[in-house]
C-alpha cells in the first residue's frame, strides 16, 4: 500500500471523529521497514477507541484490547496510528517514547499528509512522509495530470 492509499484510510477513519484524534493499529510484515519508506505492506487496519482524558489533542488506546491484539496477532503488529487535528503530522515527545518504547513504526495522519517514524539507533526517524503538495507535483513531472 503506498503512503498515500494509507493517508486515505486512516484519514477516512480520522473524518468519522473530527472534534478528537483517533487511534488504531496497523498490520504487516515487521521485517518490512527499512530506513526510508514509500509504501508498507499493510495487510490490515484496526481502529481502536480513544480513551484519553483529553481526546482533542491526545489519544491513549486500551491497553486490555493491546494486550490481547498482541497476544493474537504479535509477529503481525506493523505499528501504531494516530491522528493530529488541525495541526502537522511532526512527532511529539510523547510520540516519539512510544517508538522507543515499543519499536514499531508509528504512523501520524493529518490533512494532506502523513509521516512515519521508526527506531534507528537509539533514535526516533522519520521514515517515510507523504503530502498531497509532494503527489501532486510528481504527477506533473510524471505527465499524468
Amino acid at each position: 500500500m503506498t503512503l498515500g492509499q494509507l493517508h486515505r484510510v486512516l484519514w477516512s477513519h480520522a473524518g468519522s471523529f473530527p472534534c478528537e484524534e483517533v487511534c488504531g493499529l496497523i498490520f504487516g510484515p515487521f521485517d518490512s521497514i527499512k530506513t526510508t519508506v514509500t509504501s508498507l505492506e499493510v495487510t490490515g487496519v484496526m481502529p481502536i477507541k480513544n480513551i484519553a482524558d483529553s481526546p482533542r489533542d491526545s489519544f491513549e488506546m486500551d491497553y486490555a484490547v493491546l494486550q490481547e491484539q498482541w497476544k493474537l496477532r504479535h509477529g503481525e503488529i506493523l505499528g501504531i496510528y494516530h491522528s493530529h487535528l488541525g495541526g502537522p503530522a511532526l512527532a511529539s515527545l510523547p510520540d516519539q517514547d512510544v517508538v522507543m518504547r515499543t519499536g514499531l513504526i508509528s504512523v501520524i495522519v493529518s490533512v494532506g499528509e502523513l509521516r512515519v517514524y521508526g527506531r534507528h539507533q537509539n533514535q526516533v526517524i522519520e521514515i517515510g512522509h507523504w503530502s498531497h503538495r509532494t503527489e501532486f507535483q510528481q504527477k506533473i513531472l510524471d505527465g499524468s495530470l
